[in-house]
């Protein structure tokens, strides 16, 4: 529906407009005014938001105007941006002859989850000199973010009924060696920093093992998160969990591997502090 909403909103300032469902009930908007030769800019944020959680003190889901502040559910993240974006498309296209070039307003789904819009939207190729996207920064111009990486690492084991639990490998137990060697793994990521980011990190955000009450488990899930700074690659990262968990095995005697890798927002990313934009 929001995104149906800001279709109909540009369309009414006489943009070209395209409505992308890249998946059932999610979709993207691309406004588009050219308007001469020139660079290409494009304003760029997400409509979508987490689920409203608990502790309001009026319905997430309408606007409501307290001590000169909106307060909703996505008021922040990201709908405050979208709406000044809106605003600058709009004094753009009233003021035509002022400039010259193309003006884009790429407002996409799923950025919350994985980013599904935003990959969709970038596979097309599209042709854009400048970007700017919208996210919560207490209006400041922000040049750089951390990159993201989730593996999900599976520690195997071998079952056995819990009176006699020697007679099997508890992968709980190697879990909580490589848990260690994780931590210490964040700490000497410590020694690395970038001016406006700090340091990357790693961490665990999820541990799931056990299928009954008796038995021990047959493997043990840790998700990991890996914050990552422009002079890392995902490659590099990949290798360097993998020396990890090789290292576990070596030490103590953990068998693990990386079964998947989750969605996420991607690399890190930065912006030249004299760049053109």
């Amino acid at each position: 529906e929001a995104i149906q909403f800001l279709a109909n909103v540009f369309r009414g300032m006489g943009l070209q407009v395209a409505v992308d469902e890249f998946a059932p009930g999610r979709a993207n908007v691309i406004a588009r005014l050219d308007n001469g030769p020139g660079p290409t800019f494009a304003f760029n944020s997400h409509v979508d938001v987490v689920p409203a959680g608990g502790g309001w003190t009026s319905d997430p889901f309408k606007l409501v105007l307290r001590n000169g502040q909106f307060f909703a559910r996505g008021a922040c993240d990201a709908k405050g941006q979208v709406a000044c974006m809106i605003e600058a498309i709009e004094l753009l296209a009233k003021s035509r002859d002022q400039w010259s070039g193309t003006v884009m307003g790429v407002f996409v789904a799923d950025e919350e989850v994985a980013s599904r819009g935003a990959r969709t939207f970038a596979a097309s190729k599209p042709k854009i000199d400048f970007c700017v996207i919208g996210e919560p920064t207490s209006n400041a111009i922000v040049i750089a973010h951390k990159g993201s990486m989730r593996p999900l690492v599976r520690v195997k084991g071998v079952t056995a009924h819990s009176a006699s639990p020697e007679k099997g490998i508890n992968p709980l137990y190697k879990a909580a060696e490589l848990l260690r060697m994780i931590e210490s793994q964040h700490k000497a990521l410590q020694s690395l920093s970038h001016p406006l980011l700090g340091s990357p990190s790693l961490t665990v955000t999820r541990m799931n093992g056990g299928h009954a009450d008796n038995v021990t488990p047959e493997f043990c899930d840790l998700l990991l998160d890996r914050r990552m700074i422009p002079q890392e690659s995902e490659v590099d990262v990949c290798g360097q969990i993998d020396n990890l968990l090789a290292q576990a095995k070596a030490a103590h005697g953990v068998d693990a591997e990386v079964i998947s890798y989750m969605p996420t927002t991607g690399g890190a990313t930065e912006t030249k502090p004299d760049a053109k934009l």
